[in-house]
Formats: structure tokens, C-alpha cells, sequence
């Protein structure tokens, strides 16, 4: 932009100095014709009139004939001074905007690298460091690993069958599912936790199974029983079942006994009636006939021990053993004998 403004300078300065040479000629030329006209006043006072010819010379020298051409030039000069003020102008708002376009890129080149610097340096240190601390720690740690293999406990399940309630002297089931994922031997034992009395009987069917049979009762009871599984290395394994034993009732538990096993004798011979509807009557504290236990009542409530009836199914204190037709029969069914026995010692109701 500064050559071209030193160029533009001086070709106004040209057209300046052609002007003014012009402009000075024409003056020169006037100043010759107004000498030449003092010269004729002053030569000749008497004839004034000058010649044809030189009175046209002298018209024509008076009137400068570039007059009317300098003035337009004088115009274009100025013209030109305005032309050249306003390529000056626009020459220095070019220079400006040159200067701040070359300014604004220097000053944001030079600052924007400083501000990301640190971001430059985080990865570098967390790379450098996690690596090394990790890799460190696990060296470190050189505890030696049990490879010992671990045993395992057996997984055991308790099932009862039924599941209850029962009569006192009726058996239920109890099933042990086991199993032990390192084959050890295993040692199961059932047990009855609850009440310590009376105490029913175990009986054992297979190696995870037994039966049991409830005792004989005078009032319902709940009982509890345990199953504990041992493998000799790990603490036993227990799980815990329960049975509901309620008490006879004589319609529904007692009278079938008696009308199964009975009445084929005592249907009313021998005065004793044990036929439905007639048992109850019969039996319940009314003294017996026979010689060796007359004195007993044949069903004194709550006294089993001191019931005939209770002692003819139960051996011979009382003469032969009922029924006399298969006196094993009670013998082989034991538990028909402690139903009735609970029947009895419940209170003998007739129910």
C-alpha cells in the first residue's frame, strides 16, 4: 500500500507542474500585448490609429487564446486534489485494516497455545501413575494361596408323611433327601426334640428313612423331630419337622375297632354288647363278670391299667386273650391297643 501511495503522489505532483507551465505561458503572452500597446501609444501621438493589420494583431494578443482552455484544466486540478484526499484515505483505512488483520492473528496465535498447556499435562500424569502404582501393589502381595481343596457341607431336606395330625399309636414317615458334592460318608440321625414325654418309637426303614409311631396320649400334642446330617469333616447339618397327634374319639376311632374285631362274639353272648350303639353302654363303668378280675370295671375313664377290657386285649392277667377267635391279632396291631388306651385315659367320652 506505500508504493502505491508514493506513486499516486506523484502523478498529481505532474499534473500540478503541466498545469501551472500552461497557465504561465498564457500570462507571459498577455504581458507582451499590453507592452506592445503602451509601445504604439507611446511611439506615434499623432496617428492613433493604428493599422488594419496591427489593430487586429493586437485584438488577437489581447485576448489570451488558451484562456478558456486553462480553466478547465484549473478544474480538473482540483478534481484531482479531491481524487487524490480520497485515495489517501482509503490508503490509510487500508493500511489500518492491514495492520489490525495482521495484528489480531499474531496476538491469538501467541496466547491460545499457553491455555491448553494444561490439559497436556493431566493424561501424561495420570498415564504415568496408575500403571506404576498398580503394578506395584500386586507385586507386593505375595501371600501364598491355599490351593487346599475346601469340603463341603451335605444339603440336606426333611419330608413327613403324613404330614399329620395322626391318632396316638399310628405311624408317620420321615423321609431325609441328602446329598454331598464330595462324596463323603454320610451319618443321618432322627430325633424326637419335643415333648421328652411321652417318647414315640422309631423304626428304621432304609438309611434315610425311618417311621414313627406316637405314643400314647391323654391330651392333643404337637411333636417335634430333628434330622442331623454329619460327613465327619464340616458341622452336622439339622432340619427340623413336626406332627400334630390328636385324641380318639369313640364313634369314629373306637366303635370300628369294636365292629371289625368284636361282635362276631359279643353281639350278646355272654351279656357284653359291643354292636354300635350298644358298646358304649356296655363298657363304661360297668364291672366285669369275670372270675379272675370280677372287681374291674370293663372301661374305668382315665385308668387304662385298671380297665378289663384294656387287660383281655392286651395278654392273659384276665383270663384268655380277646378276641378269642385270633387272640394275636392286637398282638400284630399294637397300635390299635394305645388308641384305645388314649381313648380311655382322654376320659372315655362318648364322642
Amino acid at each position: 500500500m506505500s508504493k502505491w501511495r508514493g506513486m499516486g503522489l506523484l502523478w498529481v505532483g505532474l499534473a500540478i507542474g503541466c498545469g501551472g507551465d500552461e497557465a504561465g505561458s498564457n500570462d507571459a503572452d498577455a504581458a507582451d500585448t499590453q507592452d506592445t500597446a503602451a509601445e504604439v501609444q507611446d511611439g506615434d501621438a499623432t496617428d492613433t490609429t493604428p493599422p488594419e493589420d496591427t489593430r487586429l494583431d493586437v485584438t488577437d494578443t489581447a485576448t489570451p487564446p488558451d484562456a478558456t482552455d486553462v480553466a478547465p484544466d484549473v478544474d480538473d486540478i482540483g478534481d484531482v486534489s479531491l481524487d487524490i484526499a480520497d485515495t489517501t484515505q482509503d490508503t490509510e483505512d487500508a493500511q489500518d485494516t492491514e495492520d489490525t488483520a495482521d495484528t489480531a492473528p499474531l496476538d491469538t496465535a501467541d496466547t491460545e497455545p499457553a491455555d491448553t498447556e494444561p490439559a497436556d499435562t493431566t493424561p501424561e500424569d495420570t498415564a504415568d501413575t496408575t500403571p506404576e502404582d498398580t503394578a506395584d501393589t500386586t507385586v507386593e502381595d505375595t501371600t501364598p494361596v491355599d490351593t487346599t481343596p475346601v469340603n463341603r457341607p451335605p444339603t440336606v431336606a426333611l419330608a413327613l408323611s403324613p404330614t399329620g395330625p395322626i391318632l396316638p399309636g399310628q405311624t408317620t414317615t420321615l423321609t431325609a433327601t441328602v446329598s454331598d458334592p464330595d462324596g463323603d460318608l454320610l451319618d443321618l440321625d432322627f430325633v424326637q426334640l419335643s415333648p421328652a414325654n411321652p417318647l414315640g418309637s422309631f423304626v428304621t426303614v432304609a438309611n434315610n428313612k425311618v417311621t414313627w409311631t406316637a405314643p400314647e396320649l391323654a391330651t392333643a400334642t404337637t411333636f417335634e423331630f430333628s434330622l442331623s446330617v454329619s460327613d465327619g469333616v464340616n458341622d452336622a447339618v439339622v432340619k427340623t419337622g413336626s406332627i400334630q397327634v390328636t385324641i380318639p374319639t369313640f364313634a369314629n376311632d373306637i366303635q370300628p375297632i369294636f365292629s371289625n374285631n368284636c361282635t362276631g362274639c359279643h353281639g350278646g353272648s355272654g351279656g357284653l354288647f359291643l354292636t354300635a350303639g350298644q358298646a358304649y353302654t356296655n363298657l363304661v363303668n360297668v364291672t366285669g363278670n369275670n372270675g379272675a378280675c370280677s372287681t374291674l370295671k370293663r372301661i374305668l375313664p382315665g385308668s387304662p391299667n385298671d380297665s378289663l377290657l384294656v387287660r383281655k386285649i392286651s395278654g392273659t392277667t384276665c383270663g384268655d386273650r380277646m378276641p378269642r377267635s385270633d387272640p394275636s391279632f392286637f398282638a400284630n396291631n399294637p397300635g390299635l391297643i394305645t388308641r384305645i388306651r388314649s381313648w380311655v385315659a382322654a376320659g372315655a367320652l362318648n364322642n
